[in-house]
């Protein structure tokens, strides 16, 4: 008979209370070399032969099974090993007849204990191959430290995959806290570890330690018992002037009221946005003769295109800003409005500028007033232009060079007057605080009312 197979354990087997006839698929050639164990709250037990169960199969290559005279019960396992005992007991007679079958039992022995310490150093906690004796050393310092540091209460095998695991083999408990909460973790173990292999809602790598209900973090094990995290950060958090808080409401102090609780945002100033911003009428362009919006009763319908100034300039009053909530971005297209003020008491010409001081009443806007609330550029823009239809001969380009004391000029031709009133007063045009310009982007397409567009929740700069 040969040892042709590897298999040296069958089970666990989990016990319902009913099934009394288990399995083993390896070779004995002794009912007594078959080892029954019973494991109950992680605690095994190793049976007795006769008193608690019986054995069929001995010399079957492929096995036989154990009868157990009582049912192992829900919470129970069996594991059954074959258990050789180290002894050599075949005796050959000094030139006495040489049976093989003899030596072969002999020799089948051997390799049946051979299994049987390979499969318990299969379970060892060891060192890797490379290691040298001084990872030996350090390996059982680290045993014993475990111990004398407070792991008092952790058995020896618990202590020895701490140390395992300080050396790098990374002998935790259980590779998830699902698994872990699936365990019967026995009642002398107060300490399990986390590999840390996340799965969807598991807590990952971690130390817990027993807890009870209620515990933040904690969870249930198989057999009802609570284990909570060893180590939580405080909720609270280090403010701004070091002391300790729920909140950073203490430290952050609103600008200007002084009060505490509230962020303060910090808006960039209208000269870091505008200084140097240029806009480049194109040479061989007409169209851009036409560079203010006007009143479309009397100069133009569609976009309410109004020619050039002659005489006077329209300005905008140095003085405070405006700026709208939801900024948006520069971008074609976008459209932002001057709020128009005038100085004349009287309707000029039917020229929409209503009767009272610092009032358009009448004020229409035909334009795009899908606006987009940007900030304004208040200072010293100046364009010269062509009459009309004629093309411009050379690029013109518009700069702000912020600090000046005067505002936007845009300078007319005598060949296109905004009208008669206009050309013989020279009246000019007052665009007054809380203004803002309608821009395309590159050109500078005109002023108009901000009553006609969006204007909401304006805040002073």
């Amino acid at each position: 008979m040969t040892v042709a197979s590897e298999v040296n354990r069958s089970g666990p087997y989990i016990g319902n209370g009913v099934t009394t006839i288990f399995a083993y698929g390896f070779l004995i050639l002794n009912e007594a070399h078959v080892k029954v164990i019973r494991t109950e709250a992680g605690i095994d037990t190793v049976l007795e032969f006769g008193s608690d169960y019986t054995v069929t199969g001995v010399g079957e290559t492929g096995g036989g099974s154990i009868t157990m005279i009582a049912a192992p019960i829900a919470g129970q396992n069996i594991t059954i090993a074959r258990n050789v005992p180290f002894t050599q007991e075949t005796d050959l007679e000094n030139q006495g007849p040489f049976y093989a079958q003899t030596v072969e039992v002999a020799l089948d022995f051997v390799a049946m204990r051979d299994q049987q310490l390979s499969e318990r150093l299969d379970r060892a906690v060891v060192l890797q191959a490379s290691s040298s004796p001084a990872d030996i050393t350090a390996f059982v310092l680290a045993v014993q430290n475990a111990a004398a540091n407070g792991q008092v209460a952790i058995d020896a095998r618990d202590a020895a995959l701490a140390a395992a695991a300080a050396l790098g083999n990374q002998a935790h408990q259980y590779d998830t806290r699902a698994q872990a909460a699936g365990a019967v973790i026995p009642a002398g173990i107060n300490v399990i570890n986390t590999y840390g292999l996340v799965t969807a809602g598991d807590g990952g790598g971690a130390q817990y330690v027993r807890g009870v209900a209620g515990d933040p973090g904690a969870f249930q094990d198989a057999s009802g018992a609570y284990w909570k995290l060893a180590k939580t950060i405080n909720p609270r958090i280090v403010t701004a002037n070091y002391t300790i808080s729920a909140n950073d409401n203490g430290s952050v102090v609103k600008a200007g009221t002084g009060a505490t609780g509230l962020f303060t945002i910090a808006l960039p100033s209208a000269a870091s946005l505008f200084e140097g911003f240029t806009v480049t009428i194109k040479n061989g362009e007409t169209n851009r003769g036409k560079v203010l919006s006007g009143f479309p009763s009397d100069f133009g319908t569609g976009s309410g295109i109004l020619w050039p100034l002659q005489a006077g300039t329209v300005g905008i009053v140095d003085g405070a800003w405006t700026v709208l909530a939801d900024p948006g971005l520069w971008t074609p297209g976008t459209f932002v409005f001057f709020n128009v003020d005038h100085g004349l008491g009287s309707n000029v010409n039917n020229d929409g500028l209503g009767v009272g001081v610092g009032a358009f009443a009448t004020y229409q806007f035909a334009v795009d007033t899908a606006l987009r609330n940007v900030y304004s550029p208040k200072r010293n823009i100046t364009i010269a232009g062509p009459a009309a239809g004629e093309v411009f001969t050379e690029d013109v380009v518009i700069t702000s060079t912020w600090g000046a004391t005067s505002g936007i000029y845009l300078k007319g031709t005598p060949a296109n007057p905004l009208n008669t009133a206009w050309q013989t007063t020279g009246q000019a045009l007052v665009v007054h605080d809380n203004a803002f310009v309608l821009i395309d982007g590159f050109r500078l397409d005109g002023i108009g009312s901000g009553r006609t567009g969006r204007r909401l929740e304006s805040l002073a700069y």
